[in-house]
This record gives C-alpha cells, sequence and structure tokens, in this order.
C-alpha cells in the first residue's frame, strides 16, 4: 500500500488508480472492432474531464499544497499559461470556433499536466505500475509468439508498427523505473519482462522509436560518465531536431541523402525518405503565410496541402497552429520542464524521466503525439517526462 500522508493522499491515490486506464486508453490506436475502440475513446475523454475534476476538488482541499506547488515550479506553470494564451489569440484571430472542442481538450491536456506535477510520486507507484505494465508486454509478446515470430513491421493489435513501436517504449520507461525498487528475485522476473518488450519493440522496425531509444541510452551514458555534461543535453538535442527538419527536406534531392535511403532500405526495409519531406516543405510554406500566431488549432495538412496524412512532426504543427510565438513559447516551457528534471536527477526515477525526456524530444520531430492527436500516447509521454520532476524516493 502507499504510504499515508495527510497533505498528498488524495492526489497520490489518484495517480496509482489513473495508470490503468491510461493503458486502457491506447485501445483507440488498436485494429479491435469499433465498438472496442470506443471503450478508448471513451476513457480518454474520462480521463481528461475527471482530471479536472480531481485538480478542482484538491484545489479546495489543499489551497496551500497547491499554492507551494505553483510557486516552487512558476517557471513551468507561467510558461503552460503563456502557450495557452498564444493557443487562445490565435483561435479568436482565425475565428476557428469549429475547433471549440479541440482547445478545450488542449487546455484539459495541460490540467492533467498539472496533476501529474502535484502527485507526489513514490516507489509504491513505480512498482505499481511496473507490474501492470509487464501483464500488458506479456501480451504483445505471446501475440508476437503466436504469429510466428514477425521480425519485420509487426503491430499486433495496434492500427500500425509505429504506434505499437511508441507503445512499447513509453511502456519500457515504466518497467526500468521499478527494476530498482524490487527484491532481487523481482528484478530477474522484470528483466525477462524487459527482454520481451524489447524483442517486441525491435519487430516493429521503427526506426523512429530505434533512434529514441538509443538516445535514451546514450542521455543515461552521459549521465553516468560525463554528468557535468548532461544538463547541456535539452541544447544539444532541441536545436539539432529543429535543424534536422530543414537538413531532411534539403537533403532528398543529394548524393548523401541518396547513400542514406541505401542504407535505410539495406537494415530497415524502408526508404529514409517516407514522403516526409515534402509534407513538411509544404506545411513550412503554409505556416509563413502566417507566421506571427499561426492558422488556428486542429488544422490538418489535409486542409491546406495536397497531403492527407498528419504533419508528422509536434514542432511543425505548433507552428502550423500559433506561429513562431507559439513554437517559442513550447520550447521554453520544454526548457522549463528540462530544469525541474535536472534538480530531481539525483533520483534514480527523475534521471531516466529526464532521459526518456530527451529520447521524447527526438521523437516529436517525425511523429506529432503530445498534443490533440493521438491523445492516448500523449498522456503516456506526459506522465513520463513529468513523474521524475516530482518524484520522492522516501
Amino acid at each position: 500500500m502507499l504510504p499515508y500522508n495527510k497533505e498528498m493522499n488524495f492526489l497520490q491515490y489518484f495517480g496509482l488508480l489513473l495508470f490503468p486506464i491510461l493503458l486502457i486508453n491506447l485501445l483507440e490506436i488498436s485494429s479491435f472492432p469499433g465498438d472496442v475502440k470506443d471503450v478508448g475513446r471513451f476513457t480518454i475523454e474520462y480521463v481528461l474531464y475527471l482530471s479536472a475534476i480531481i485538480l478542482l476538488i484538491y484545489t479546495i482541499i489543499y489551497f496551500g499544497k497547491l499554492y507551494n506547488n505553483l510557486i516552487k515550479f512558476k517557471h513551468i506553470y507561467f510558461s503552460l499559461g503563456i502557450l495557452g494564451v498564444i493557443y487562445l489569440i490565435s483561435h479568436f484571430q482565425n475565428e476557428n470556433y469549429v475547433e471549440n472542442t479541440t482547445l478545450l481538450y488542449l487546455f484539459l491536456t495541460f490540467t492533467l499536466t498539472i496533476i501529474f506535477i502535484n502527485v507526489q510520486w513514490t516507489p509504491n507507484h513505480v512498482v505499481s505500475f511496473g507490474h501492470i505494465v509487464n501483464f500488458f508486454v506479456l501480451f504483445l509478446f505471446l501475440h508476437w509468439f503466436v504469429l510466428d515470430f514477425p521480425i519485420g513491421k509487426f503491430k499486433s493489435v495496434f492500427w500500425n508498427p509505429n504506434g505499437l513501436g511508441i507503445a512499447t517504449f513509453c511502456l519500457l520507461f515504466f518497467q526500468i523505473i521499478a527494476i530498482k525498487y524490487v527484491h532481487f528475485g523481482f528484478k530477474i522476473y522484470f528483466m525477462i519482462f524487459i527482454l520481451m518488450n524489447l524483442i517486441v519493440l525491435y519487430s516493429t522496425t521503427s526506426r523512429a522509436v530505434f533512434l529514441a531509444l538509443i538516445l535514451v541510452l546514450a542521455s543515461m551514458l552521459t549521465y553516468k560518465l560525463f554528468n557535468s555534461m548532461f544538463s547541456k543535453l535539452y541544447f544539444v538535442v532541441l536545436p539539432f531536431v529543429l535543424i534536422f527538419v530543414y537538413f531532411y527536406v534539403t537533403l532528398v534531392n543529394t548524393s548523401f541523402g541518396k547513400q542514406l535511403n541505401e542504407l535505410s532500405l539495406k537494415y530497415f526495409s524502408k526508404s529514409f525518405f517516407s514522403g516526409r519531406s515534402e509534407l513538411w516543405e509544404a506545411i513550412w510554406q503554409v505556416g509563413l503565410k502566417q507566421p506571427i500566431f499561426g492558422h488556428g488549432i486542429g488544422l490538418q495538412p489535409k486542409e491546406v496541402t495536397e497531403f492527407t496524412l498528419s504533419s508528422h512532426n509536434q514542432y511543425l504543427q505548433v507552428f502550423l497552429e500559433t506561429g513562431f510565438l507559439g513554437l517559442i513559447a513550447f520550447c521554453i516551457l520544454l526548457f522549463f520542464i528540462w530544469k525541474a528534471l535536472l534538480k530531481n536527477s539525483h533520483t534514480y526515477v527523475g534521471a531516466w524521466s529526464a532521459c526518456f525526456f530527451i529520447g521524447i524530444l527526438f521523437y516529436q520531430s517525425m511523429e506529432y503525439s503530445l498534443f490533440i492527436n493521438n491523445l492516448s500516447l500523449s498522456y503516456l509521454q506526459w506522465l513520463i517526462i513529468t513523474i521524475g520532476i516530482s518524484f520522492n524516493e522516501r
């Protein structure tokens, strides 16, 4: 059981009960029949509205505690508020009222993130999360076994391999952070399930997830061996992923780009240039037409370009919706989250949360799943990012 804490008991237990629902949310991106997928959609909305109610109740009962937390993480909340204001200005400027529900979901996602930051996460939480995840991983591994060990583009019950790839990436985090807080016998048990997870993840052949995981491991190596350099990773990775878009677009017709494409085909059986270069170029050109406040939340590339795909890039999507001001505010928000993680990186969970944060920063340069799009994955990623901020090992 969780330790009794007069001031934090309320949110601690809510955090514990919330986690299984976050996994049920993944039904929304599954290949199950519509009725089953509707369960995932329902729980996604349930989590959003419930989080708003819980935060309201918590504010009434523990206003002093919430106020102290607001002061402690004032930079995060301030930048979150600025980003919200920019979204509002863009929304009204573009008279984008058809997306009122989308804007509401965005602010409710902010609310859920605030709850994640306010929960005083403990080892009991992470061990419980780890056990729950292991059952989920066991199902995926057995499905992989029953399907005769597919080693390419495995998607299990998800609608595509990339969905399964990022889901297993997120689940891996909760397995890793749990292993420290169990006895030796259970450590072996967790290592077996981590191996199962990695096998399933590898079988998806999701390059974006592979690269994100490599970056996570490289970040942890930096943390262990070159700790003084660890705090600089944000200033290396975020500019890189922003510049990456430019080079990805320009490399497509170069000899070096062709060599990269051949290597990708050889080792991943996928083209390096998957169509994102043309898509991103088109989004960029549309964004430049309204570069200050953007075109409004919920705008999809298919509405303004010839492409029917999502933007496949969180940063470009923010730019498309809110212009340069929104993109800058978003990057500032990520920076203050990074600073908060660094303050708690002396804890095991805080360190891994910071490392996965770096991996997620890169992943969002290839996909769009932190806001609005793929909310089931959004919640898990925000939990991964923020759980290290308030984690307490005692």
